[in-house]
């Protein structure tokens, strides 16, 4: 707590008089600003002694910024560091990545050469067999013909055959 100042307000009330206040006005005021200010005022070792405690505050103040702006470096470097760090091996991943789709695409190249080349020999192999079995169907069709071709005209030959019989053996009848 702040030790009392002396407050003459007798002093304080003579110069409102002396000033034109009644005696009555002077001493109203004067009991006011004591009531006020609770006579206890501010001395220069009180102020003096806020200023050492502002200026200490100020210092610890400062420090602490200097604190937090070390920190803020420290923390800004091993950010920068991650980052270079995390780029270069992003750029690592990046060229492995690129490395594996060449050589996918050499291997896919190289597998759809091996099969157009083994479409190419199958279909030339059954283009082969089908022209193969075409003639084979083909000479037995004519095989066939040839036989049906035979059958019909031995049919034929026995149903004259026959039809000659029977128009004989009408012909008797009709004669008789």
């Amino acid at each position: 707590m702040v030790p009392a100042v002396a407050f003459d307000t007798l002093l304080f009330s003579e110069t409102l008089v002396t000033g034109g206040f009644t005696q009555l006005q002077a001493k109203a005021i004067a009991q006011a600003f004591t009531d006020a200010t609770g006579q206890e005022l501010a001395t220069k070792s009180d102020i003096a002694a806020v200023k050492g405690d502002i200026a200490r505050l100020e210092a610890a103040t400062k420090s602490d910024i200097a604190a937090v702006k070390g920190d803020i470096a420290r923390l800004g470097a091993a950010t920068k560091s991650d980052i270079a760090r995390l780029e270069a091996a992003t750029k690592s991943d990046i060229a492995a990545v690129k490395g594996d789709i060449a050589r996918l695409e050499a291997a896919t190249k190289s597998d759809i050469a091996r099969l157009e080349a083994a479409t190419k020999s199958d279909n030339a192999t059954l283009r082969s067999e089908f022209k193969a079995d075409i003639t084979r169907l083909e000479a037995g069709m004519k095989a066939m013909e040839l036989r049906l071709v035979i059958k019909v005209g031995v049919m034929l030959t026995a149903l004259i055959a026959l039809t000659g019989s029977v128009v004989g053996v009408v012909i008797r009848l009709l004669l008789r």
